[in-house]
């Protein structure tokens, strides 16, 4: 318990505590299990961007509402004040509710996929009837503007010009072929995840039995769930070069998803489900070469890799790799989404 203050602790009605585990899964908060008297729960840490109170606010609404409907989501705990967030004079902690069940980094079993789906189904359904005005500005996946950033961080470039011509394919095929992938304006504005990756999905013998990490919860288009979520299910390492959109997990997660979530999607956006993946494949990869020049943003792996540069260009054409093969499946992805 020495990495916990003790102020915060205390700010919870707990009585006993019996243990105390730092979770190792955690890339962005540091996160514990804590086994006390009055049950287990998890308490994190929170990152300063993540921390606010905005966010504190619309955790607590997002898991009340789904615990409310039911579905399989910790619920926030809060302070023997109310409080949803406790500070220790530095950073800001929440509790939650512990969820029993186990995550993958990588997904690469059609039976898990189709699980995976079929709890992002539930979850999408189960948000959809959520009447909430959200306190955060914080929203992923806003496409256009990520490109803009990245327009304006290549156009400005003043630094080393070697390091902008090693990666000019890179820039010119974004450039041409992001724009291309845009999904339309007026799509119907539903309360979706934001970041649908299979980590924060739990699983118990192979079944999905809750999805976790609620911190990223807005108003969007679901369709930028939908296409994050198969990206990253169906892809290889992000940093592969060799790249490669796996279709038999596609269709038993898309199989999964459409089985629970029924006509939750209108027709259009049946239709877009293609692009979506597209989009968001390409907007990753914009993110990632945009910091191939900020070079301070992503995290990255000193073992395999000399730099973050390095390590973010190899990201980038994993990214442009997946894209270029997803392309060339795009008639068999939409047999599946329409059949």
């Amino acid at each position: 318990m020495q990495d916990i203050p003790k102020i915060v602790l205390e700010a919870y009605d707990l009585g006993p505590i019996d243990r105390v585990t730092k979770v190792s899964d955690g890339l962005i908060h540091q996160t514990y299990k804590v086994e006390s008297m009055a049950g287990d729960f998890i308490l994190q840490r929170l990152h300063p961007l993540l921390g606010t109170s905005e966010i504190g606010q619309d955790f607590f609404a997002v898991t009340t509402h789904l615990n409310n409907e039911g579905f399989p989501a910790p619920e926030a705990v809060l302070g023997m004040g109310g409080e949803v967030l406790v500070n220790d004079g530095e950073y800001n902690w929440r509790m939650q509710t512990y969820i029993d069940g186990r995550t993958y980094s990588k997904l690469d079993n059609p039976y898990v996929a189709k699980e995976a789906g079929a709890i992002y189904g539930r979850l999408h359904k189960s948000l959809a009837s959520m009447d909430y005005e959200f306190q955060s500005e914080l929203k992923l996946h806003e496409t256009e503007k990520i490109f803009a950033e990245f327009q304006e961080v290549i156009g400005n470039w003043g630094g080393d010009i070697g390091l902008k011509e090693s990666v000019r394919d890179e820039v010119d095929f974004i450039l041409e072929h992001l724009p291309k992938q845009f999904l339309p304006s007026g799509l119907p504005q539903r309360v979706i995840h934001g970041d649908p990756k299979i980590s924060n999905i739990l699983f118990k013998g192979g079944e999905a039995v809750g999805v976790i990490d609620l911190d990223t919860c807005n108003n969007h288009t679901v369709l930028v769930d939908v296409g994050d979520a198969f990206r990253s299910w169906c892809g290889r390492d992000e940093d592969d070069s060799q790249n490669a959109f796996n279709l038999e997990l596609f269709e038993a997660g898309w199989l999964g998803y459409i089985g629970t979530a029924g006509d939750f999607l209108t027709d259009e956006e049946r239709s877009l489900v293609p692009r979506a993946i597209s989009c968001i494949t390409l907007e990753l990869a914009a993110r990632f070469l945009k910091d191939v020049f900020d070079d301070s943003y992503f995290g990255w792996d000193a073992e395999r890799y000399a730099s973050r540069r390095e390590h973010n260009l190899a990201r980038v054409r994993g990214q442009i790799a997946l894209y270029k093969d997803l392309q060339d499946k795009l008639g068999d992805v939409n047999r599946i989404v329409q059949r």
